[in-house]
């Protein structure tokens, strides 16, 4: 005699696990297919793009470059007759100035101006070497 099934518990069927397993195997190769494919077409737009912001960035560095070198003469020309006449103005300020108020601004004004003059003059050979295109 059979007896009747009394629990609350609901039986299921099992699915046949080789054809599932191929099923999702198959949805699986063609997503990663267009996926790759996807990818692929991505990075050669975005390797595209960063080529030509690349280039458009070294044509721009180059520009600032040559302009920079073509001015480099008569800014380093200045510079030096600034900073050379500064060092020049400190013995001159420091032994002709004797009980002068002013003398110690003087000095410090024509050192900070000597100073920065030959910094900004070897800073602007700096600059152009790290800009060089090489």
């Amino acid at each position: 005699m059979s007896e009747a099934n009394t629990s609350n518990v609901l039986p299921f069927k099992k699915p046949d696990t080789a054809t599932l397993k191929d099923k999702q195997n198959e949805t699986h190769k063609t997503e990663k297919k267009e996926d790759a494919i996807t990818v692929h077409k991505k990075s050669r737009v975005t390797g595209f793009a960063v080529a030509t912001l690349f280039f458009a960035l070294m044509l721009v560095r180059t520009f600032i470059y040559s302009f920079m070198l073509w001015l480099r003469g008569p800014i380093k020309f200045l510079l030096w007759i600034t900073a050379a006449t500064m060092w020049l103005a400190v013995p001159m300020i420091f032994f002709g100035m004797q009980d002068d108020p002013e003398k110690t601004k003087l000095l410090l004004f024509s050192l900070g101006i000597g100073i920065g003059g030959t910094m900004v003059r070897k800073g602007y050979d700096y600059a152009l070497e790290l800009l060089c295109p090489r």
